[in-house]
């Protein structure tokens, strides 16, 4: 399991960001590989936030998996992405409430897996909440997902029922 959270524009600007996700590796016994950090496209192309990449790097130097949320809505260049020290692209939920009726949002999210592909990231599909859109990314490759269609927001002890439900499942 990976735990993921979210950076807002502020914290990323933040220089002190990296001595937080250090000490809350140090003080939770979380491995590192197994927490994720996920910053929206908006706030990596933001010129008020101070040199991202470098940034990046050195979260990843901690050994944090590093996402790009909303992947698609903003305006990233690939060169971006070529540099960046990257390992997911959660492709916006946008894209997917189009699947089975917008070619637009096909075209695009297969081009995102492709994407995620060549660079040797993972993709995620955001706000999945039908069989047919989590068939549809199936199809086409994608094999993480998220949204209602698996789980509303829950607290920490109904996510640990959920998961102690799944891991009986899978043995």
């Amino acid at each position: 399991l990976v735990m993921s959270v979210n950076l807002s524009s502020q914290q990323f600007r933040d220089q002190s960001v990296i001595d937080t996700v250090h000490h809350a590796l140090s003080t939770s016994g979380v491995r590192p590989s197994t927490f994720q950090l996920e910053v929206s496209e908006a706030t990596l192309m933001d010129p008020r936030s101070p040199d991202p990449e470098q940034l990046l790097r050195r979260l990843h130097a901690l050994g944090v998996r590093l996402a790009i949320d909303n992947f698609g809505t903003g305006s990233s260049s690939l060169s971006c992405l070529r540099q960046l020290p990257l390992d997911v692209l959660n492709i916006d939920r946008r894209f997917i409430a189009g699947l089975g009726s917008s070619r637009d949002d096909e075209v695009i999210v297969r081009a995102v897996l492709n994407l995620a592909d060549a660079f040797a990231v993972d993709a995620v599909a955001e706000g999945v909440e039908t069989d047919a859109q989590r068939t549809w990314l199936a199809d086409a490759g994608c094999r993480l997902a998220q949204g209602y269609l698996f789980s509303r927001p829950v607290d920490a002890a109904a996510a640990e029922a959920i998961l102690r439900e799944q891991v009986g499942r899978v043995r």
